[in-house]
């Protein structure tokens, strides 16, 4: 509706020209055949809505991951601060001892200054370790939605290993429940019903259409009208932008499913590695397991013969900060073990 007229406007004799004339026209068109354009384009609307239904899904699996590994990694940095505490009490205690044996001329000095270095080394790397896990902790808080300063706090241990399913099982997961491999498939899809679409729009069409135009002084007469009605048929001959539309929509149907078969490789490999890592932090749980135990005692001995003033400074240092590494590895696999398995999960959907 339009108003007001202009000057140009037909109007009746004996009836005064006034700006505020009125215009309306109401139009109506049925479609008969239209060459597959409104199924089409109903195809590519499901399409691109399975994509972003996916899509949602792959976000939250990757969220659910970046948590899990995060959250390892917070037990882990837990767990370092924990054994170097230890290590400076140890130390310390030693430093008392040797501090002790010094005053009664045991000892020369330059084993209370090892001593010294070796424990202002370990508060440092016990800096270290609560500046990482502030950092850990800010972003496992952005991660959920809390404030970044909120405090966490998070269980003692990580879970045990346990037994995994077969790699080709796994590899079979893979292919079915891979979200990225979905993804992909869903971007084809979307490509076949572009194309469609861009094909359609080729065809003829044919519709009935009806018309009604009114021109009035005022909303409650109607000076002038009139009703059209008819069938209007379309066909483009000769619009080479269709053409090159549908070229356009050929390649890129072309290049989601070059997409898609590179989607299931990676996701293959991915899971391949994911599993390999699996495997490797279980193995290394268990070597550290046993060096833990070797570190521990070796640590208690040299501590007893420094006691009774026959260790040897350098071997005592050496037995604490073996224990202390071999900790820190061992917290480190199962962190490790915790992502991996969180990976194996995401790449199938377990």
């Amino acid at each position: 509706m339009g108003f007001p007229l202009t000057q140009l406007a037909v109007i009746p004799e004996n009836q005064l020209f006034r700006r505020g004339h009125l215009n309306a026209d109401v139009r109506a068109t049925i479609p008969l055949y239209s060459g597959g354009r409104i199924g089409s384009a109903v195809g590519l609307a499901q399409a691109q809505r399975d994509l972003a239904q996916i899509s949602m899904q792959a976000v939250e699996r990757d969220l659910d991951f970046d948590v899990t590994s995060t959250y390892a990694n917070l037990v882990q940095l837990d767990r370092d601060i924990e054994a170097a505490r230890e290590s400076v009490n140890a130390l310390t205690e030693s430093r008392r001892v040797v501090a002790q044996m010094l005053d009664e001329g045991k000892v020369a000095r330059v084993d209370l200054l090892k001593i010294d270095t070796r424990l202002a080394d370990v508060q440092d790397t016990a800096i270290e370790f609560r500046n990482a896990r502030e950092i850990e902790a800010g972003l496992l808080n952005a991660l959920l939605g809390h404030p970044v300063n909120t405090p966490v706090t998070v269980e003692t241990m990580l879970p045990r290993p346990t037994a995994q399913l077969p790699l080709d099982e796994v590899s079979e997961l893979a292919r079915a429940g891979n979200l990225q491999y979905q993804v992909a498939e869903a971007q084809v899809s979307v490509a076949e019903r572009s194309l469609a679409v861009a094909k359609s729009a080729q065809r003829p069409s044919l519709s009935l259409a009806a018309d009604f135009l009114g021109q009035s002084a005022d909303p409650f007469a109607v000076y002038r009208g009139g009703v059209i009605a008819g069938a209007v048929f379309t066909f483009p001959f000769f619009d080479r932008t269709l053409t090159h539309r549908v070229e356009e929509a050929k390649s890129r149907e072309l290049e989601r499913r070059a997409d898609l078969k590179q989607a299931g490789l990676d996701a293959e490999q991915r899971v391949r590695s994911a599993y390999l890592q699996v495997e490797n932090s279980q193995e290394r749980i268990r070597a550290t397991e046993t060096a833990i135990g070797y570190a521990k005692e070796a640590l208690r001995i040299e501590q007893e013969k420094q006691r009774y003033g026959r260790g040897i400074i350098e071997n005592l240092l050496d037995a604490q900060a073996a224990l202390l590494t071999s900790e820190a590895k061992y917290y480190r696999a199962l962190a490790d073990y915790m992502t991996a398995t969180a990976a194996v999960r995401r790449e199938t959907g377990k």
